[in-house]
């Protein structure tokens, strides 16, 4: 998890986005984490990164949430999908669509849902629980045949 973001940083980063975060994000951004990931990356919900400044080790920043929001986004995705987060073990994506608030999860190239949950914080529950059994007591895999999606593509 990483410190919080303040209202100043969300609109300079919705600025760079062209678009408006959704307010649950936001809110997530602001109130609980300016990102995190789970398991070494194995997901990665993205925040706002204002240094790629790599001297200060004491400074750790989340993924880019305008890399995987404008650079990384499936051809056939439509402007109500705020892509929020990846899955390291094959690229695939996270989604929030604006018109149901739901989480979307979709493969990497194709923005067609593949998983939903009814909320980001019924996914977060759901995935950081899943995840974890996916992992020992000393968070080495257990079976690294085992796709860490939610949904083997």
């Amino acid at each position: 998890m990483y410190p919080c973001v303040t209202e100043t940083e969300v609109c300079d980063l919705e600025k760079r986005l062209g678009v408006a975060i959704p307010k649950v994000y936001k809110d997530f951004l602001m109130n609980v984490s300016n990102g995190f990931d789970i398991m070494n990356c194995t997901l990665a919900l993205h925040g706002c990164r204002t240094s790629y400044d790599r001297s200060d080790l004491d400074s750790w920043y989340p993924f880019n949430l305008e890399d995987v929001q404008k650079y990384e986004r499936p051809k056939n995705a439509t402007p109500e999908m705020f892509f929020l987060g990846t899955y390291e073990y094959d690229g695939s994506k996270l989604y929030l669509n604006t018109s149901d608030n739901k989480i979307y999860y979709c493969d990497r190239y194709d923005a067609t849902p593949l998983k939903s949950w009814d909320s980001l914080s019924a996914m977060l529950t759901s995935e950081i629980e899943r995840i974890f059994s996916l992992f020992d007591a000393d968070g080495h895999c257990i079976d690294e045949d085992v796709p860490t999606t939610p949904v083997i593509i």
